[in-house]
């Protein structure tokens, strides 16, 4: 597929940049900003900090500096680790851009920063002496840029747009409604044991296959598959010091550690031991593990009762979830539960409280009062109606663009939540699919840039011009 010169350049640009690191993530956000100085954007930055984090927002505006117009909001998320020697495609070099049959190769190419530079690119090309309403871009960047920094743009009145296209791999569908997002975090305490003469130390490092969580399915959860090893190790009476993984942005768990003092050399697929000295305190989450697998199957049943059953629009009917984190603290075993819950009729929050207070309940009958389970994070999901202004505009535009006009739902999670609460006509657009995230050899469908960037231009010109 042939792209435009300009764009080719600017998605290159783009994907050169490793966002695992803080130099990276400044350098991406120095590039977006060259970008919208080269067309010529009236430019705004702003420093948002939430939950003991920082984010950058960027916007660029071209048009009169008035309310209303049109609202493009990407947020751009760090890359998350994966195997070096996984990515086939790209020489072992997750940064290495490949071009191939088709496909752009290369860490962040199938996240939302190539779609920035199409929304840059698009509201660039349209003459600004058309513009009678604004187009403001935004890049939103940082670990929860998804929903922090869109509540701090909302929240400062830098925008105030009629509409908002929000950015995520919806494989150029238009999407009126998607999953919420929540974590429950589930503690158990562990009884005191020291381990007994004669056992050796060991570490046991265990590898899953990393995948987008809105696709949990694809990959191989390496914090679910750490635990049942615990289990296994504890009701063995091996001695389990610590266990730890997880905790990737949107992404399936794919690495774990176990610490444990066993009488023999332990052996379990998918995991590689070696080796290691003895932990200098006593800790051991035996107790808990044994615990642990007594609530496990009492979560998985209450998840499959709490699904609604009035929509038929989401497969899976049910909520989404996969274990997200495993660690310890002061002889607690401490497991996040990551959730992404459909939109329902009746308030899915409240069926998101509901479930943590029946796992509450569970934990503590089985552990004890210093067992819990609570809310760490609730965020809503998104409903927009599907014959909105926004929707037939688009849809005007997917026509012009020569596109298909295709309305639906989606598995992912973005903040279109933030701009429907404060009243704003919201949908959710973009290029590629859920499924190539997080992966190695992850990859952007060139056609679908270049589609991408037609359409933009086309709403542009229907919502902002004459």
């Amino acid at each position: 597929m042939a792209l435009a010169p300009e764009l080719v350049r600017a998605v290159r640009g783009a994907i050169a940049f490793d966002t695992r690191t803080s130099a990276g993530a400044r350098g991406l956000v120095a590039y977006v900003m060259d970008l919208l100085d080269y067309g010529e954007f009236h430019i705004m930055e702003q420093a948002a900090s939430f939950s003991n984090a920082d984010h950058t927002n960027l916007v660029g505006r071209r048009g009169p500096a008035r309310p209303g117009g049109l609202l493009l909001s990407s947020a751009v998320l760090p890359s998350t680790q994966t195997d070096p020697t996984l990515w086939t495609e790209t020489e072992d070099d997750p940064l290495n851009a490949t071009e191939k049959d088709g496909l752009l190769l290369g860490l962040g190419a199938a996240g939302n920063r190539l779609d920035l530079v199409c929304r840059v690119l698009a509201a660039s090309q349209v003459p600004e002496r058309r513009l009678v309403r604004p187009v403001h871009v935004a890049g939103l960047f940082g670990d929860d840029a998804r929903v922090s920094g869109a509540l701090h743009l909302v929240d400062a009145g830098m925008v105030a747009p009629d509409g908002a296209i929000v950015s995520d791999a919806t494989n150029l569908e238009l999407v009126r409604a998607h999953r919420g997002y929540a974590v429950l975090r589930i503690t158990v305490p562990s009884a005191p044991q020291r381990p007994p003469p004669g056992v050796s130390w060991w570490v046991i490092d265990v590898f899953g296959e990393a995948a987008h969580t809105a696709e949990p399915g694809l990959g191989r959860n390496a914090v679910q598959r750490a635990l049942a090893i615990g289990v296994s190790l504890a009701r063995g009476g091996a001695i389990v010091h610590s266990i730890t993984g997880g905790d990737a942005t949107e992404g399936v768990p794919d690495r774990a550690r176990i610490h444990a003092a066993c009488t023999e050399t332990p052996a379990f697929r998918f995991a590689a031991s070696r080796p290691a000295e003895a932990p200098s305190a006593a800790t051991s989450l035996s107790s808990a593990l044994k615990i642990w697998a007594e609530l496990f199957p009492r979560l998985t049943g209450l998840l499959r009762w709490s699904a609604a059953s009035d929509d038929a629009d989401f497969l899976p009917a049910g909520p989404l979830h996969q274990l997200k984190r495993v660690g310890a603290h002061d002889d607690r075993l401490v497991v996040d539960l990551e959730l992404r819950p459909r939109p329902t009729a009746d308030g899915v929050l409240e069926s998101v409280d509901t479930l943590a207070r029946e796992l509450d309940g569970h934990a503590r009958r089985a552990a004890g009062e210093g067992a819990s389970c609570t809310v760490e994070k609730s965020l809503l999901p998104f409903r927009a109606s599907p014959d909105s202004p926004l929707v037939n505009a688009s849809r005007a535009a997917l026509h012009k663009a020569g596109m298909p006009m295709v309305v639906g739902t989606h598995r992912g999670f973005t903040e279109a939540w933030v701009y429907d609460s404060v009243g704003i006509d919201t949908l959710v657009f973009g290029p590629g699919r859920l499924d190539a995230r997080h992966r190695p050899n992850e990859a952007a469908v060139l056609a679908h840039l270049e589609a991408a960037t037609r359409f933009y231009t086309a709403i542009i010109e229907r919502v902002c011009c004459a």
